[in-house]
């Protein structure tokens, strides 16, 4: 999560939502190292303010929050887009009833 989190800050400043300096990448390995470290001491400033438990509930609902988004966007999507091209078969298919096309191995 602390690498997704940076690539977060990345994709803001490359945006112009962030710091401009955090949308650079370093020549040599590629990866954003400005981000990694803002996204450093952003968990060291979390990690001194609260405890333990409190940071994990947090990051618990909103991680669950947006698994629950993702999941109910894939229905949305299968219902409004039924004829998409679906890389992967779903096992529920035949009984599922928001499926609106026939199950394909």
């Amino acid at each position: 999560m602390a690498l997704a989190g940076a690539r977060v800050y990345y994709a803001m400043a490359l945006d112009g939502l962030f710091f401009k300096p955090a949308g650079k990448l370093d020549p040599v390995h590629r990866t954003p190292a400005v981000s990694l470290v803002v996204q450093c001491v952003w968990a060291c400033l979390l990690t001194l303010t609260g405890t333990y438990s409190n940071l994990l509930d947090y990051v618990i609902f909103a991680v669950l929050l947006f698994y629950m988004l993702t999941i109910a966007g894939l229905f949305v999507l299968r219902r409004k887009r039924p004829e998409a091209a679906r890389p992967y078969a779903r096992w529920a298919t035949p009984s599922c009833p928001l499926s609106t096309s026939r199950w394909r191995a």
